[in-house]
């Protein structure tokens, strides 16, 4: 199954990225105007780094404690307090090339509109078949006996799928949980 990873990936890029890049930009326009109207001092085109999970949170990045730390140390090594334009940018190209379950999170909630954290079984093998030339049925209905263990039992009569559950496993392909007493 990990095999198909990589193809769905390509079928469900869920916006090219010069999208999510225009949405990164115009973010940090935010900030920086935010932030400068609170603090004049503050040089334009910049970014306090206390607030880069933030604004990488605002773009549905987010980030435990200790890798922020990180990428703070990484992107402002001199400890200005401040991340610029271009190294921003540069920091959430790299987010976004590098983050599959992200990419396809954000993917299949496309076929999601209401926000439900499920898809059904039948939108999930049509997006399959019809956006990957890669994927056969036979891989596809794999799959799908895969995202069989990411179907809640109050779901398992309407044929949803937690798409979440499902990428998570993909990715980390161990039983997931059900945790009955979260839904």
């Amino acid at each position: 199954i990990k095999c198909c990873l990589s193809a769905a990936i390509d079928a469900m890029k869920w916006k090219p990225i010069e999208e999510q890049l225009e949405q990164c930009e115009q973010c940090f326009d935010l900030f920086d105007g935010a932030f400068g109207l609170i603090d004049k001092k503050k040089p334009k085109g910049t970014i306090p780094t206390e607030q880069l999970g933030v604004a990488m949170q605002s773009l549905n990045y987010r980030r435990k404690d200790e890798e922020l730390t990180a990428l703070i140390n990484e992107w402002d090594p001199d400890k200005t307090g401040l991340v610029g334009h271009d190294d921003f940018m540069k920091l959430m190209t790299r987010t976004i090339e590098e983050d599959p379950e992200h990419q396809l999170t954000m993917a299949f909630r496309t076929f999601d509109p209401e926000c439900t954290g499920y898809m059904s079984a039948e939108v999930f093998r049509d997006a399959m078949l019809s956006m990957s030339d890669s994927l056969s049925e036979e891989e596809v209905e794999e799959m799908l006996k895969e995202a069989d263990l990411c179907t809640h039992p109050s779901h398992a009569d309407l044929g949803e799928i937690d798409y979440e559950c499902w990428i998570a496993y993909m990715l980390n392909p161990s039983p997931p949980p059900k945790e009955e007493d979260d839904y």
